[in-house]
């Protein structure tokens, strides 16, 4: 009799929820504070708790084996862009993925001190989910795109392509009909995301801006921001532009093989937050956008993106002994479900692990050094810290080692300091801009 194949291992990625419009320049990025909406950590939570329904209920023929529904550390790996509607985002997503367990017996819910008394979480029984972040300033990982060089100058080289001026063209008159309802903010094709983001939420609260836009505007606005979007961060598998999707593909590659050669098979909840780019790069970077057009789009608010692992053989460490499948939910609709889509070529119903690995690996940046010389980055989020040294040819006797070692070292260690300072003070301005920049396009 075959046994039947179980899910031992789920890596899931969210876009955050609605939020409030955070307007601003593309090119010096002026924005405004945003912060989650109660709509946008329902959205989250409601995401939780339909990713808790196909993968943690016992009922679900897709339940992670093995799996608890109380927080358990060794089970359980969460990765945050370092923003707070996407840390807000995530800790909605991931109440609804572990619930209260007022009722719960285990012995990590509940404790009794020595004269007797009991007590248990507050709310009901709350499960506090830690959430790591990844801050820009020292990792790659999230937000792959944030300050790569190269791939902004590769969109301004695209803003003078006869493509980008046709659509200027083709939408010249829309903007300048649509520049009443900006109360004076810029209306052209170069600010379009920014316009779709700020009058997206205008149509979603205000009732008299809706109507004045109309159901037809709306829809054209955001097939210019989608098409703006996806030639931003995708566009060509083969270019910088999806810069983002490489790095994560990296961070995935790492965490799927650390659960898989691990005789426990843990983490089984792998859990990433962060913002639409991600997506867009990944899909593009991935060839999925010539097959699965919706894939070219701005991903919705709350959207999840899956890879299942499962296998047969749970005590295996042999990738090749695994399939995976990815699956997609764009947006939060409580109606639809994960739609499985095919990997490299191959049917929806999944693929050999090992292949997975293979195709992952072969495109992604896994090292901050790949990433810097791939963005042309010098001066920020770790590149400033690459240091390259060379040695000469020639041979140095032992005397004269000693002596050259010396007089290096001192005016090393000179040099070193004064490095330091204007690295600290370069750094503190080049995160402050990529602060800006990060926070204005999520």
């Amino acid at each position: 009799m075959t046994t039947p194949s179980q899910v031992v291992a789920v890596f899931v990625l969210t876009r955050h929820g609605d939020r409030t419009a955070n307007y601003g320049n593309p090119w010096n990025f002026t924005e405004a504070a945003d912060e989650l909406t109660p709509l946008g950590k329902t959205m989250l939570y409601n995401q939780g708790q339909f990713i808790h329904s196909v993968y943690f209920d016992a009922a679900s023929t897709t339940m992670i084996k093995n799996i608890s529904s109380i927080y358990t550390m060794s089970q359980v790996t969460t990765l945050a862009s370092d923003n707070e509607v996407i840390l807000a985002s995530a800790t909605a997503f991931l109440q609804g993925v572990y619930p209260p367990t007022a009722t719960s017996t285990d012995p990590s819910m509940n404790s009794t001190l020595a004269n007797g008394t009991a007590y248990y979480p507050p709310l009901g029984g709350y499960q506090y989910i830690p959430i790591n972040t990844m801050p820009d300033s020292s990792d790659i990982v999230l937000d792959g795109w944030v300050d790569c060089t190269a791939m902004k100058n590769g969109f301004a080289s695209f803003q003078k392509s006869q493509t980008w001026q046709d659509k200027v063209t083709e939408t010249q008159s829309f903007f300048t009909n649509l520049a009443p309802l900006l109360g004076g903010r810029p209306s052209s094709l170069a600010n379009v995301y920014s316009i779709y983001d700020y009058l997206n939420y205008q149509y979603t609260y205000n009732s008299t801006l809706a109507q004045s836009l109309g159901v037809d505007n709306y829809l054209y606005l955001k097939s210019l921001a989608n098409w703006y979007e996806y030639n931003t961060y995708g566009g060509n598998y083969d270019s910088i532009n999806t810069i983002a999707g490489a790095t994560f593909a990296s961070q995935l590659y790492n965490d799927i093989n650390t659960t898989i050669t691990s005789s426990t098979k843990s983490p089984k909840f792998t859990y990433y937050a962060d913002g639409f780019q991600t997506f867009i790069s990944f899909f593009d970077l991935y060839n999925l956008t010539d097959s699965n057009p919706e894939f070219q789009s701005i991903t919705e608010f709350g959207s999840a993106l899956v890879f299942e692992v499962s296998t047969q053989a749970a005590e295996s460490v042999q990738f090749s002994d695994y399939t995976v499948r990815m699956l997609y939910k764009n947006g939060t609709d409580q109606g639809s479900a994960l739609v499985p889509y095919g990997l490299f070529g191959l049917n929806s119903g999944g693929m050999p692990l090992d292949q997975f690995m293979e195709n992952i690996s072969a495109r992604s940046v896994n090292n901050l050094t790949a990433w810097c010389s791939q963005c042309g980055n010098s001066f920020s989020r770790g590149c400033q810290n690459l240091v390259t040294t060379s040695c000469p040819s020639d041979r140095v006797s032992p005397v004269g080692a000693g002596f050259i070692g010396a007089v290096v070292a001192l005016v090393a260690g000179s040099i070193g300091a004064l490095l330091f300072i204007l690295s600290r003070r370069r750094s503190a301005r080049n995160m402050e801009s990529s602060r800006a920049l990060k926070m204005n396009r999520i």
